[in-house]
Order: structure tokens, then C-alpha cells, then sequence
């Protein structure tokens, strides 16, 4: 093959990109809290539930994933995978995840790459119960506020 350092040095590319529709969505709140909790607390509901509504022409594929938690001097890493406290979960990891809050009945658990929540068709709204599982004791962070955040993101999908 020819050297990559040799030819022009310049040139155009001519794109045209399409949107074959208009992807939008709105949340309810910008802000969850989770209170003052313990080390090793599971299922700790935050407040409020975050409501996510399609505002745009077509359904959309709604995802969401999660970040680690930080404060000043601590770091917790996210892991979405089923260990507690009592077994394998290790100090500064712990879980965030989404409960339907209309049916209770599925759950979605969050990590640091996108998880499929569900489609919402156009004009509905998705509510989502977000709830954390704290990292065990002997964690960092003791008395301090953790950070992190919840990010969803929303594809067009089929009708």
C-alpha cells in the first residue's frame, strides 16, 4: 500500500445526512434524591420518580444507563450484575436501577453502557422509579453527598 504520508494533503468530502424523523423527549426533573442512607442499604426509592415523554413524531427506543458516584476523596463504581453486600459486591461499587413506576413489574438495571427500557409511543410518558443499592461498609464517602447520574437517551423506533 502507498505510504500514508504521501498524496494531497487536502481535499473536500461532499455528505448528505437525512433524518427520516424527529427524535424528542422531555424529563420530568433534573434532580433525584435518595436521602441520607447507611452503607449496605438495598432498594433505597429515590424522590422524585423521573417521567420521560415523547414529545416527538414517531415512538421512540428509550435507553438509560448510569455513572459512577463521586464526591470529594470518593469514587463508587457502578456495576450492574446481582451481588450484595453479603457476598461479592466489595466496598465502593454499588447498583442503580429503574422500576416502572405505573405497573411496578419490570425493572431495569442500569450500568455504565445503555440498557433498553422500553418503547414510548408519541404523546405517551414513561415513568421510572430510579433506586440504589449503597455500597457496603467500609466504603469511602462516609458523610459525604455521592454524585452520579442517570442518562437517558432516546432512538426513533418502528411504529
Amino acid at each position: 500500500p502507498p505510504d500514508p504520508t504521501s498524496g494531497p494533503k487536502e481535499g473536500t468530502v461532499d455528505a448528505t445526512i437525512s433524518m427520516t424523523s424527529t427524535v424528542c423527549t422531555e424529563l420530568s426533573t433534573n434532580s433525584v434524591d435518595f436521602g441520607n442512607g447507611r452503607f449496605g442499604q438495598t432498594d433505597v426509592a429515590g424522590n422524585p420518580d423521573i417521567e420521560v415523554s415523547n414529545c416527538g413524531l414517531d415512538p421512540v427506543a428509550l435507553f438509560a444507563r448510569g455513572t459512577d458516584a463521586t464526591a470529594p476523596g470518593a469514587s463508587w463504581d457502578l456495576v450492574d450484575d446481582t451481588s450484595t453486600c453479603a457476598d461479592t459486591l466489595g466496598v465502593d461499587a454499588y447498583h442503580l436501577r429503574l422500576v416502572d413506576s405505573e405497573t411496578l413489574d419490570d425493572t431495569w438495571g442500569l450500568g455504565l453502557t445503555n440498557t433498553l427500557l422500553q418503547s414510548v409511543d408519541v404523546g405517551a410518558v414513561g415513568s421510572y422509579g430510579p433506586r440504589i443499592d449503597t455500597a457496603c461498609s467500609g466504603s469511602s464517602g462516609a458523610g459525604q453527598q455521592m454524585s452520579m447520574q442517570i442518562v437517558f437517551t432516546a432512538t426513533a423506533s418502528e411504529p
